[in-house]
């Protein structure tokens, strides 16, 4: 499939979308992040309120999301632009000082949920859907496996001094290496545009 403003294809070759569910576990990790980690007015409520099992699906935007994931940095703006032209969504452009550069797309919708006493109810929610490069969808992987047993433990402030005085942890070479491929995308943009400018 062709973008909207590129002469090439869009997205990753092979590449088919899938639905990730969140497992229970990592649905409970991340209350216990938001509630308490997270929480810069540990022990009060954070700023939104507590994360219950009464609001957490309403509030989280990942319980139902996919990935797309597209050969070079121009293809998100396309992808972006496609969507948001179909149907209401929050566009978030994500750059994390760990090195982690998406797109996340909330699509609002409701869910037919259960209850206490065992009947439903609807609840309006969202479905996240992530947009990055076939390079940042690499360095994501890595990330992940890198940060899945700490992210409950970590401070909420970071120590004097940091990861990016750690040169020789696993943190410091895949956050920084997060980064480099970024510049590195966008650089081969740029001259790929002037060159055609140049035509």
């Amino acid at each position: 499939q062709k973008g909207l403003n590129i002469d090439y294809d869009l997205l990753k070759k092979g590449f088919a979308p899938s639905v990730f569910i969140k497992p229970y576990n990592s649905f409970i990790d991340k209350c216990f992040r938001t509630n308490v980690v997270q929480n810069a007015s540990w022990p009060d409520p954070p700023t939104n309120g507590w994360i219950t099992c009464q609001n957490a699906i309403s509030t989280f935007s990942d319980i139902i999301r996919t990935n797309v994931v597209v050969q070079y940095l121009d293809g998100i703006d396309d992808v972006v632009k496609m969507i948001s032209g179909m149907t209401l969504c929050n566009v978030d452009y994500q750059a994390k000082n760990e090195g982690y550069y998406a797109v996340h797309i909330d699509v609002k919708t409701r869910f037919e949920v259960p209850r206490v006493d065992w009947d439903t109810q609807l609840i309006d929610g969202k479905v996240e859907i992530q947009v990055t490069t076939e390079l940042k969808e690499l360095i994501k992987e890595m990330l992940h496996k890198s940060y899945e047993g700490d992210r409950s433990t970590m401070s909420i402030m970071e120590p004097d001094k940091g990861w990016q005085w750690n040169y020789q942890s696993n943190k410091f070479r895949l956050n920084f290496l997060g980064h480099v491929v970024h510049s590195l995308e966008g650089s081969i943009l740029d001259i790929r545009e002037r060159e055609n400018n140049l035509k």
